[in-house]
């Protein structure tokens, strides 16, 4: 068990940084996931903005928890599951009138999705807490399913390969 969870966690980690993340990095022009074209155009430049930085951060932490977990630094699978659980930018930096344009924008499915990677991470930290790895390895997993999900329904401008993936499964 202890050698698939192991494996699980370097495929997962070959794959985020296989997006071309730099966890030091996250200042580039494209966001890490784009809502897609459409949808990003409604908002303010403000709120495309905000959602960009809020998914640079998400990635660049997701990549930073791979060695945390398999190294068993509790503290820090805690800390950046709580950042990632309470958000890095919507909720600090947005007022409310922009939060409730942004819910008003976003499809509901994109909504779902972030709702449940959100609680994932409260997950995630909550079982750092307790030092399960178990658990701790089963919210990252579903942390990065919500995330695979997301980016094949919302942001295939911005990676198509998951257009060409799901072609290739029905043949």
């Amino acid at each position: 068990m202890y050698l698939f969870i192991r494996s699980l966690l370097l495929i997962t980690f070959m794959a985020l940084a296989s997006t071309g993340v730099n966890a030091e990095d996250t200042n580039h022009h494209h966001s890490v996931a784009e809502v897609n074209d459409a949808v990003a155009q409604q908002l303010s430049p403000k709120l495309r903005l905000a959602l960009q930085q809020e998914m640079q951060a998400i990635s660049a932490d997701m990549v930073k928890l791979v060695p945390a977990m398999v190294s068993a630094d509790w503290n820090g699978i805690k800390t950046i599951g709580n950042a990632i659980k309470d958000s890095y930018i919507m909720k600090k930096k947005l007022s409310e009138h922009e939060l409730h344009e942004l819910h008003q924008q976003l499809p509901k499915g994109f909504q779902k999705i972030d709702a449940e990677f959100h609680q994932m991470a409260g997950l995630l930290a909550h079982a750092a807490e307790k030092k399960n790895s178990t658990l701790t390895n089963f919210a990252f997993y579903k942390m990065v399913e919500n995330c695979t999900q997301c980016h094949s329904t919302y942001a295939l401008n911005r990676f198509p390969e998951f257009n060409s993936a799901e072609k290739s499964a029905h043949h």
